[in-house]
């Protein structure tokens, strides 16, 4: 098959020429599909040097069997993602630029808000922002800097909100796995994994998470929708079904009644996929008072749960080579809430 010619012209694009460069990722989206858009779009912003380095460029990784649970982990060797925290090569690559203009919406420490386009426009001139509603939503999307995953990309509210779960976020997630053709999965962080809580937004990548393996024999029929719950080391809850509107409609009823348990701490960890036309929800409840596991520095979040430790620490690599399922297990259990949602 004869290769779509604007794939290279977004890949071998001009971030400075950012207006014919969005023009030809918005008609390659419309003559070959968002997702070969995004795809040639996250190359470009690799090319360009915004994004760090380049997760689909292979990498080592590990793949752990657990038996106990049947399920599946896999730790990622991810050095470069440390560099992230590192500003003084974010501005010597120029990822990060100082600025005169007044940036917005600043946090308790006075930092202003990364997910507000404003602020990007100022200071991350590399990044290209792809506007796009999705559901009822207006969004940017843009190439995750740090990435994890391969195509992964930073899904930001085009309002600056507070990162708090609503029913649109579940629409607007299908709507951008049904516009890429499940080529992409979605997963959202809730108050308990989000690191930046101040701004509502989704994460989305190509890569496949060991969790997407999961599934159980047992499972109850709810109005079009299949709940199974896999044996896993937390709560998950798995609802399948052909219908976008049926899983929507159970799922935000599901999270709903988990919040109302305990309005101050419940939150959650969301995977949506698409796989042979049909619709598949990972709901992991979460309690914010159990946010990371011991051992654990930070907060687990979307890609932690679902199977996908990055390890991105130099003096880490010990660790790298030498764990296990059962250290796996004992990790994700560690956040497991102490109370689990009661359904139906």
């Amino acid at each position: 098959m004869t290769e779509h010619p604007l794939i290279r012209a977004v890949e071998q694009g001009s971030t400075k020429d950012r207006a014919t460069l969005l023009a030809n990722v918005r008609r390659l989206a419309d003559e070959a599909g968002l997702a070969v858009a995004l795809r040639a779009l996250f190359r470009q912003q690799v090319r360009s040097g915004f994004v760090l380095f380049d997760p689909g460029a292979g990498g080592e990784h590990r793949v752990l069997e657990d038996e106990v649970d049947d399920a599946r982990f896999v730790v990622q060797w991810n050095p470069e993602r440390r560099l992230r925290l590192d500003h003084d090569i974010l501005m010597e690559r120029g990822i990060v630029c100082p600025t005169d203009v007044p940036l917005i919406n600043p946090d308790a420490r006075g930092v202003p808000c990364y997910l507000c386009r404003h602020n990007i426009e100022h200071q991350n001139p590399a990044e290209v922002l792809l506007g796009l509603e999705l559901g009822s939503i207006p969004f940017y999307l843009g190439a995750n800097f740090a990435p994890i995953g391969a195509h992964h990309f930073t899904v930001m509210s085009a309002e600056h909100e507070p990162q708090r779960y609503q029913r649109g976020l579940l629409e607007a997630a299908l709507d951008l796995i049904d516009r890429t053709n499940g080529e992409f999965r979605v997963l959202y962080n809730g108050r308990a994994g989000a690191s930046i809580e101040a701004h509502l937004h989704l994460h989305a990548t190509t890569t496949e998470l060991p969790v997407e393996a999961a599934t159980s024999d047992d499972h109850i029929e709810l109005s079009k929708v299949a709940l199974r719950r896999p044996a896993y080391p937390t709560p998950l809850w798995l609802l399948e079904s052909a219908s976008a509107a049926a899983l929507i409609e159970t799922g935000d009823e599901m999270l709903r009644r988990w919040h109302a348990l305990d309005p101050e701490h419940h939150s959650e960890n969301l995977l949506i996929t698409r796989t042979a036309g049909e619709y598949r929800l990972f709901i992991y409840p979460r309690d914010r008072r159990r946010r990371t596991a011991p051992g654990r520095r930070g907060a687990l979040a979307s890609f932690e749960l679902s199977g996908l430790i990055a390890i991105p620490r130099v003096e880490d690599r010990a660790v790298f080579e030498s764990v296990r399922a059962a250290d796996m297990r004992a990790l994700i259990g560690g956040v497991a809430p102490e109370r689990d949602l009661d359904w139906p």
